[in-house]
């Protein structure tokens, strides 16, 4: 990944975070509930490219795999928790089946940004 992709990046990644908070003081994920799944995608393409780019753009693939991966995870596991904190979660039967699919957005996402930026 190059300096240039890297700042688009991070621009997509302010606007993905600025997106998140305006949704989140109009109430348009109460009004729109998918919405967050577009959002959990969109974040796990932008957390790919962290390890993409700073700690294994010359390693061997599997590394770079695992990375991304790890990454995602973590990333969205700990979104998960601070949404839980904060309140945003629903009961616990909905919270868990909505942990797994945003999770899953999220990895899918990842999955995505690794293949388009490792293709040759």
């Amino acid at each position: 990944m190059d300096k240039k992709l890297l700042r688009k990046a991070l621009v997509a990644g302010g606007l993905l975070f600025f997106l998140n908070i305006v949704f989140i003081y109009i109430d348009l994920y109460w009004i729109i509930p998918w919405l967050d799944i577009p959002m959990h995608y969109l974040g796990g393409m932008l957390v790919a490219c962290i390890p993409l780019y700073f700690a294994f753009p010359k390693h061997k693939l599997y590394a770079r795999r695992a990375a991304v991966i790890l990454s995602v995870l973590s990333i969205s596991i700990i979104w998960e928790w601070y949404e839980s904190v904060l309140g945003f979660s629903k009961p616990l039967a909905l919270s868990l089946y909505d942990t797994v699919i945003d999770t899953g957005a999220a990895l899918l996402g990842g999955v995505s940004a690794y293949l388009a930026l490792t293709k040759k």
